[in-house]
């Protein structure tokens, strides 16, 4: 807005040569119409400060005291929006079956008093296309800048995670190693206290007396006779673990 409202004070001025200050205008919103539409407020003044006079004055037998004198510029509603549609324009956007649903206009205008002209101005945005209105060049670097930013802070996001990963990794790797060592010694230790105990554990698969000679003791510690451990090949029968 600010880009095309300066190219429209340029207008005037190459209109009017008595033109002085920039045009006055200010633009807010109003809310949305719809979900996707947003109506915003421009007020436009019609009147701006050409010259100052030290002394009364008359113009056509007209008595005026001394002061700013004020002239009518040459803003009028028509006028405004043709220039403002026709700018806008090449930046709307159609479906393939021709269907406008990305658009800037100015729809509608109104005089709030003599000096203020308000027009309405409808923005359509779209899923596929947020933006339906030029980007000025200072915007872009800004937006490239942050999405520049957000890629570096990402990047160190993604190292952070790998370097996390591997330090996992080894750390299940060092705990799965400790876990077998301790269960070897723990298959060991019960292979070797087994033949000193009056009492034979009995198979849980063939329910017979295991004999110390015949022990198996699987990563579980489960007892098992040899003959079923040689038969089951999956690991304990127990509790389905691994030899």
């Amino acid at each position: 807005m600010d880009e095309y409202m300066s190219g429209y004070d340029t207008d005037l001025k190459e209109d009017d040569p008595e033109f002085a200050p920039d045009l006055c205008w200010k633009l807010k919103k109003d809310g949305n119409k719809g979900y996707n539409i947003v109506i915003y407020s421009l007020d436009v003044h019609r009147k701006y400060t050409a010259y100052t006079v030290d002394a009364p004055y008359e113009i056509d037998g007209i008595e005026y005291p001394a002061g700013p004198v004020k002239k009518t510029n040459r803003h009028t509603i028509e006028g405004f929006d043709e220039s403002f549609n026709k700018y806008f324009k090449e930046f709307e956007r159609r479906d393939e079956a021709g269907n406008l649903f990305a658009y800037v206009k100015s729809c509608d205008a109104a005089e709030v008093n003599d000096n203020i002209v308000r027009h309405s101005i409808c923005v359509t945005y779209h899923n596929n296309y947020l933006l339906p209105f030029p980007i000025p060049q200072q915007c872009l670097s800004l937006l490239e800048t942050a999405l520049y930013d957000s890629i570096e802070e990402l990047t160190l996001q993604i190292n952070r995670l790998k370097t996390r990963e591997k330090r996992l990794r080894r750390q299940i790797t060092e705990t799965k190693e400790t876990a077998a060592v301790n269960a070897s010694r723990a298959q060991e230790k019960i292979r070797e206290l087994y033949p000193q105990t009056d009492k034979k554990e009995e198979c849980p698969v063939c329910y017979e007396d295991i004999a110390h000679d015949k022990l198996v003791v699987p990563a579980c510690c489960h007892y098992i006779c040899a003959d079923c451990s040689a038969q089951w090949e999956n690991g304990c029968p127990v509790c389905r673990g691994t030899q």
